[in-house]
């Protein structure tokens, strides 16, 4: 039989985290003291996304009163979806060189990553509850979205401006990221109508995808997380006024970071909150950056990259409605409700101009 770990000793599915791996794992990412692990079980279903599969372990130790942790997120490689392997490893060279972080960066902890040969990719994360993260759908609070913008904004101070170091030449700009390509080939990709509300914004994001990519790193670009919605941030386990805790970075990219901003401006706040709120919550974002040594970037400014950023916030999910319409027959769904709040961002804010 096969070797179930691969022949590079990464596990092909959450049922191949062995007791054994799960203690060898804990103790080479930091956790010397773990105890022996006796047993680990799956727990609940596996959420596939564009990363790959996160699965819940429940962990029990020989010990009961053993150190380590009793609850743990892993992140595997999903055969469902052909990019997996790549923005995963994007994710795990992020955790790599935590240093491209902040030092006090409200992240997940990291209890181990490893890459194998073979692109296959092993992530065992600190288990933030369910409870902490919004749906999109449903919305955020003003609170909350402040809480968010408060967590993202010192880690694009950091790099504000600056370039990254020549460890750090993976990150790339926008048009050259590996979500850029793929989202570039699968917008170009579509021949037929656009659904109706797509037009005419969509058609001419497409044609002009490179000018876009472009205006996003024309001023001053730093690291983002590049996929920064409600359900990438956690709520739970802080102060209710204090900053939240960021996950998932398979999207990381340099560029302004008024991208992180217009992705959770737009996708993640109601349009009547994000209307009622906005500009208090981008005076906010301004203001924490120039609390951590950001100078010269005023709201002007600040409006100008956030155009660019709302137009680029469509890219994404219209590119995965492409693929599952051409690679899986699907029909355009009836309605397109997330992409519906982002095309209204984009008209209240006149990003098409842009285009």
């Amino acid at each position: 039989m096969p070797d179930p770990l691969g022949p590079w000793g990464v596990p092909a599915a959450p049922q191949d985290i062995t007791p054994d791996f799960l203690t060898r794992a804990l103790r080479r990412g930091g956790r010397e003291a773990t105890g022996q692990v006796a047993s680990v079980t799956v727990v609940g279903g596996r959420q596939a996304g564009m990363v790959g599969s996160v699965s819940r372990l429940r962990v029990e130790y020989a010990d009961p009163e053993a150190q380590g942790p009793r609850s743990v997120m892993a992140k595997l490689p999903s055969a469902e979806f052909a990019e997996s392997r790549a923005f995963g490893a994007l994710e795990a060279r992020l955790y790599l060189q935590r240093e491209l972080l902040v030092p006090d960066a409200r992240t997940a902890e990291v209890y181990y990553c490893a890459g194998g040969g073979d692109g296959s990719v092993c992530l065992l994360l600190e288990d933030l509850g369910d409870a902490g993260f919004v749906r999109q759908f449903d919305g955020c609070t003003p609170d909350q979205a402040s809480r968010a913008l408060r967590a993202v904004a010192p880690v694009h101070a950091r790099w504000w401006g600056r370039e990254l170091p020549g460890s750090a030449a993976w990150v790339r700009p926008p048009g050259e990221s590996l979500v850029g390509e793929f989202c570039r080939g699968w917008l170009h990709a579509h021949h037929g109508d656009w659904p109706a509300v797509l037009e005419p914004v969509v058609p001419r994001l497409a044609a002009r995808y490179e000018r876009i990519a472009a205006a996003l790193t024309a001023g001053p670009v730093t690291l983002v997380h590049g996929d920064f919605h409600s359900q990438n941030v956690s709520f739970a386990g802080e102060r209710a006024d204090g900053p939240a805790r960021l996950v998932d970075f398979q999207f990381v990219q340099r560029a302004t970071g008024l991208l992180d901003v217009a992705r959770f401006l737009a996708t993640s706040l109601t349009t009547e909150v994000r209307r009622a709120a906005e500009r208090d919550l981008l005076t906010e974002y301004l203001a924490c950056l120039a609390a951590h040594g950001v100078t010269g970037y005023g709201f002007d400014a600040c409006v100008g990259d956030l155009r660019a950023a709302l137009l680029w916030n469509l890219t994404t999910p219209v590119a995965l409605h492409v693929m599952a319409v051409t690679t899986e027959g699907r029909r355009w769904p009836a309605a397109l409700p997330i992409l519906e709040r982002c095309l209204t961002a984009v008209d209240d804010w006149d990003a098409a101009r842009l285009l």
